[in-house]
Protein backbone atom coordinates (compact mmCIF):
# COMPACT_ATOMS: atom_id res chain seq x y z
CA UNK A 1 0.00 0.00 0.00
CA UNK A 2 2.51 2.65 0.74
CA UNK A 3 4.55 1.37 -2.52
CA UNK A 4 1.28 2.61 -4.28
CA UNK A 5 0.96 5.51 -2.47
CA UNK A 6 4.07 6.49 -3.54
CA UNK A 7 4.10 5.70 -6.76
CA UNK A 8 0.47 8.10 -7.16
CA UNK A 9 2.46 10.73 -5.73
CA UNK A 10 5.37 10.77 -8.35
CA UNK A 11 2.84 10.13 -10.78
CA UNK A 12 0.88 13.41 -9.76
CA UNK A 13 3.78 15.52 -9.31
CA UNK A 14 5.42 14.51 -12.78
CA UNK A 15 1.57 14.52 -14.64
CA UNK A 16 2.03 18.38 -15.40
CA UNK A 17 5.25 17.73 -17.42
CA UNK A 18 3.80 14.81 -19.60
CA UNK A 19 0.73 16.89 -19.94
CA UNK A 20 2.25 20.18 -21.21
CA UNK A 21 4.72 18.07 -23.14
CA UNK A 22 8.16 17.52 -23.39
CA UNK A 23 8.70 17.23 -19.49
CA UNK A 24 9.29 21.42 -20.16
CA UNK A 25 10.79 23.33 -16.73
CA UNK A 26 8.73 26.26 -17.10
CA UNK A 27 10.24 29.52 -14.63
CA UNK A 28 6.31 30.50 -14.52
CA UNK A 29 7.26 33.81 -12.75
CA UNK A 30 8.78 35.20 -15.85
CA UNK A 31 5.92 34.20 -18.15
CA UNK A 32 2.80 36.51 -17.04
CA UNK A 33 2.33 40.03 -17.26
CA UNK A 34 -0.49 41.03 -15.50
CA UNK A 35 -1.99 38.21 -15.41
CA UNK A 36 -1.30 37.18 -18.87
CA UNK A 37 0.70 35.19 -21.22
CA UNK A 38 3.85 37.10 -22.56
CA UNK A 39 6.55 36.65 -24.63
CA UNK A 40 9.00 34.21 -22.34
CA UNK A 41 5.71 31.76 -22.19
CA UNK A 42 5.52 31.67 -26.18
CA UNK A 43 9.47 30.81 -26.62
CA UNK A 44 8.55 27.94 -24.54
CA UNK A 45 5.70 26.71 -26.82
CA UNK A 46 6.39 24.15 -29.50
CA UNK A 47 4.91 25.01 -33.09
CA UNK A 48 1.91 22.72 -32.09
CA UNK A 49 1.75 24.43 -28.75
CA UNK A 50 1.66 27.85 -30.89
CA UNK A 51 -0.97 26.73 -33.51
CA UNK A 52 -3.21 25.84 -30.65
CA UNK A 53 -2.59 29.02 -28.77
CA UNK A 54 -3.65 30.82 -31.19
CA UNK A 55 -6.87 28.89 -32.22
CA UNK A 56 -8.09 29.34 -28.21
CA UNK A 57 -7.43 33.24 -28.57
CA UNK A 58 -8.92 33.56 -31.72
CA UNK A 59 -12.19 31.60 -30.30
CA UNK A 60 -12.17 33.46 -26.95
CA UNK A 61 -11.87 36.60 -29.05
CA UNK A 62 -14.71 35.75 -30.69
CA UNK A 63 -16.96 34.64 -28.06
CA UNK A 64 -15.97 37.64 -25.78
CA UNK A 65 -16.52 40.22 -28.67
CA UNK A 66 -19.82 38.48 -29.55
CA UNK A 67 -21.39 38.11 -26.01
CA UNK A 68 -20.85 41.63 -25.15
CA UNK A 69 -22.65 42.58 -28.33
CA UNK A 70 -24.90 40.53 -26.91
CA UNK A 71 -25.19 41.90 -23.35
CA UNK A 72 -24.78 45.40 -24.52
CA UNK A 73 -27.87 47.75 -24.29
CA UNK A 74 -31.81 47.05 -24.23
CA UNK A 75 -34.09 45.76 -26.46
CA UNK A 76 -34.46 49.08 -28.05
CA UNK A 77 -31.31 49.58 -29.34
CA UNK A 78 -31.46 46.59 -31.98
CA UNK A 79 -30.16 49.34 -34.43
CA UNK A 80 -27.09 49.42 -32.48
CA UNK A 81 -27.07 46.13 -31.90
CA UNK A 82 -26.78 45.26 -35.31
CA UNK A 83 -23.71 48.37 -35.60
CA UNK A 84 -21.66 46.53 -33.33
CA UNK A 85 -22.23 43.07 -34.75
CA UNK A 86 -20.67 44.62 -38.14
CA UNK A 87 -17.85 45.80 -36.64
CA UNK A 88 -16.61 43.27 -33.72
CA UNK A 89 -17.41 40.72 -36.88
CA UNK A 90 -14.99 42.77 -38.87
CA UNK A 91 -12.41 43.34 -35.84
CA UNK A 92 -12.46 38.79 -35.43
CA UNK A 93 -12.49 38.79 -39.28
CA UNK A 94 -8.96 40.15 -39.39
CA UNK A 95 -7.52 38.47 -36.93
CA UNK A 96 -8.81 35.32 -38.58
CA UNK A 97 -7.40 36.17 -41.73
CA UNK A 98 -4.22 36.62 -39.59
CA UNK A 99 -4.24 33.68 -37.34
CA UNK A 100 -5.22 31.27 -41.22
CA UNK A 101 -1.61 31.76 -42.31
CA UNK A 102 -0.16 30.23 -38.82
CA UNK A 103 3.15 29.44 -39.83
CA UNK A 104 3.91 32.98 -41.11
CA UNK A 105 2.34 34.93 -37.63
CA UNK A 106 4.13 32.19 -35.63
CA UNK A 107 7.57 33.26 -37.83
CA UNK A 108 6.47 36.93 -37.55
CA UNK A 109 5.74 36.20 -32.94
CA UNK A 110 8.96 34.53 -32.94
CA UNK A 111 11.17 37.39 -34.43
CA UNK A 112 9.51 39.64 -32.23
CA UNK A 113 9.42 38.10 -28.97
CA UNK A 114 13.63 37.26 -30.21
CA UNK A 115 14.07 40.75 -28.77
CA UNK A 116 14.81 40.62 -24.84
CA UNK A 117 12.68 44.04 -24.58
CA UNK A 118 9.58 42.66 -26.48
CA UNK A 119 9.45 39.50 -24.13
CA UNK A 120 7.65 40.85 -21.10
CA UNK A 121 4.81 41.84 -23.58
CA UNK A 122 1.57 40.04 -23.29
CA UNK A 123 0.90 37.64 -26.17
CA UNK A 124 -2.40 38.95 -26.82
CA UNK A 125 -1.15 42.84 -27.19
CA UNK A 126 1.32 41.49 -29.87
CA UNK A 127 -1.50 40.20 -31.92
CA UNK A 128 -3.81 42.83 -31.25
CA UNK A 129 -0.33 45.68 -32.50
CA UNK A 130 -0.37 43.14 -35.88
CA UNK A 131 -4.22 43.58 -36.23
CA UNK A 132 -3.78 47.14 -35.71
CA UNK A 133 -0.76 47.35 -38.62
CA UNK A 134 -3.23 45.05 -40.92
CA UNK A 135 -5.51 48.21 -40.73
CA UNK A 136 -3.43 50.17 -41.62
CA UNK A 137 -1.26 51.36 -38.06
CA UNK A 138 2.00 51.90 -37.46
CA UNK A 139 3.25 48.69 -35.95
CA UNK A 140 6.42 50.27 -34.49
CA UNK A 141 4.74 52.71 -32.49
CA UNK A 142 2.32 50.53 -31.21
CA UNK A 143 5.23 48.00 -30.46
CA UNK A 144 7.41 51.19 -28.72
CA UNK A 145 4.27 51.98 -26.59
CA UNK A 146 3.62 47.95 -25.27
CA UNK A 147 7.01 47.95 -23.87
CA UNK A 148 6.29 51.12 -21.83
CA UNK A 149 2.97 50.07 -20.75
CA UNK A 150 3.90 46.18 -19.67
CA UNK A 151 6.90 47.18 -17.92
Amino acid sequence: MKKMIIAMLVLVMLLPNFAYGKGKNIDYSKCLTAGYFNGNYWRYLDRDEKILWLRAWLDSLTFNVNGFVVTTGTAESDDFKTAMFGAANKYVDTFQVIVSDSNKLIARVDKIFEDPDNRHIAIGNILTALNYEKSGGDFEMRLLSLREFSK
